[in-house]
């Protein structure tokens, strides 16, 4: 097992970003950007990990409980002051926590990706150092920290923005701020870090200077910007989630997925996409959610938590958690809710809505019909304007649909209701009993036409 132990530095107050929540628990593709540290680490072979909490604790110990219960056991260690980070690392070494001999420090609000933490722990044990650091060269890097390395490309220093004189600010090399280091290095030097008197906090770089002048090597890693890239307001949560949904189509483009828009295309990385599925313009997929091969999804489509079979088509519909069989056609404009499954080939229609049903093969519901809480058999056909009345103002109630029956336009099913196979209801009826097999159900009010009606109600308006 790897001898790393990850420090995640969480504590921070998200003043800027103005959200309710803490803002490493905000969802960047699908997953909170905390939850992107973590799974780069674990995606290396470290479960041994520390969180560093502040006011925010009591949010992250839910959102990891609720996460990672067993699968790991993060342990948390309180900074009760935000003295910067070089005092977040200092309270985790003089904690009761137990430390393996090299600890990664990583960002809590910067969603790394686990091929960066990889490639930075193999640098590491290759180049023999007490610490490395992940940096990245820019054109512009006005308000990062300045690395500056020695004639062999060891670091040395690094400065603050704020700190750096004019021949500073002119270097390219900016910090990346992951780092790792021996802890046997770290409880050395930790304690030398003085207070910045501008800041009025602690440095964790400053550890650098002071290493190096102690002879120590800290070498660099140069790193893609776009992996360093973290998150301390809201048009910095825009740029990282443009970032990774980028990276996720262009993953999936290189499986055999066909989509059609950098721009108006969103997919979280948690997305499973099927070979020679074509996802086509403003369409978000979700979560979770799992596309079969050969499908087309789009245009305007939102798929979130759902299964999506073989040769499906979804077109400018949204399907929130439910299960959608081979060749199945949904759309345009349905809503396809929690719970539902559709089985193979079937046919939904415009202006559908589907809650908490399952659908079976073969089975058409064209349009403007509602079907909440039923239980439909295999080819049926709905007709428009259908409605299970499924709740009474206190209870959801069921209704059940056999195999091969026919419905036909303006039913209403005044659920608990069950309707045999084969049966078949006639346009207009308002359903309140059970109708069995093979029976044709006619529930209609007698109609009444009475002579001249309106013609004596016009000449009364008349006078």
């Amino acid at each position: 097992m790897i001898k790393i132990t990850a420090v995640i530095l969480a504590a921070g107050n998200s003043t800027r970003m103005k959200y309710s929540i803490t803002k490493v628990l905000r969802r960047v593709s699908g997953r909170a950007i905390l939850e992107h540290v973590i799974e780069s680490c674990l995606g290396n072979g470290i479960n041994d990990i520390v969180i560093v909490a502040g006011k925010n604790y009591p949010e992250l110990n839910n959102f990891i409980q609720e996460k990672y219960r067993n699968i790991i056991k993060p342990r948390f260690v309180l900074q009760k002051r935000q003295l910067g980070t070089a005092n977040a690392v200092k309270v985790v070494l003089q904690s009761k926590v137990r430390l393996k001999d090299n600890i990664l420090i990583l960002n809590g609000d910067v969603p790394v990706s686990r091929k960066t933490v990889k490639s930075l722990i193999n640098e590491f044990f290759k180049q023999k150092a007490e610490g490395i650091i992940a940096v990245s060269e820019l054109q512009n890097p006005e308000g990062y920290g300045r690395v500056i390395q020695d004639f062999k490309g060891n670091i040395i220093k690094i400065v603050e923005e704020r700190d750096a004189d004019k021949k500073e600010k002119q270097i390219k090399l900016i910090n990346g701020g992951i780092y790792i280091f021996t802890k046997k290095s770290l409880k050395k030097y930790i304690n030398k870090i003085k207070l910045n008197p501008k800041k009025k906090e602690y440095y964790f770089t400053d550890i650098v200077e002071i290493m190096a002048n102690d002879n120590k090597k800290i070498a660099a890693k140069l790193t893609p910007f776009k992996e360093l890239t973290g998150v301390n307001n809201r048009l910095q949560l825009m740029e990282v989630a443009e970032i990774k949904n980028r990276d996720m189509i262009i993953k999936l483009s290189r499986q055999g997925v066909t989509i059609r828009d950098f721009n108006t295309i969103f997919i979280d990385e948690t997305v499973k996409v099927g070979r020679e599925t074509v996802i086509r313009y403003y369409t978000n997929l979700r979560r979770n959610t799992k596309i079969g091969q050969r499908c087309l999804i789009g245009p305007g489509s939102i798929i979130e938590n759902s299964i999506i079979g073989n040769e499906a088509e979804i077109r400018k519909s949204m399907v929130w958690e439910s299960k959608i069989g081979d060749k199945t056609k949904i759309g345009p404009f349905t809503n396809i809710r929690a719970g539902t499954v559709i089985g193979k080939n079937c046919r939904i229609g415009n202006f559908v809505e589907i809650k908490n049903s399952k659908i079976g093969n073969n089975t058409k519901i064209a349009h403007m019909t509602y079907i909440g809480d039923a239980k439909i058999g295999n080819n049926v056909n709905i007709g428009a304007g259908t409605v299970t009345c499924n709740y009474d103002g206190i209870k959801k109630h069921k209704t059940i649909i056999g195999n091969n029956v026919f419905v036909g336009s303006g039913v209403k099913f005044i659920a608990p209701v069950k309707i045999g196979h084969d049966a078949v209801i006639a346009a207009g009826s308002v359903i309140t009993e059970d109708v069995p097999p093979f029976a044709l159900a006619i529930a209609r009010a007698r109609q009444e036409n009475k002579i001249n009606w309106a013609k004596k109600m016009k000449r009364r308006k008349q006078r």
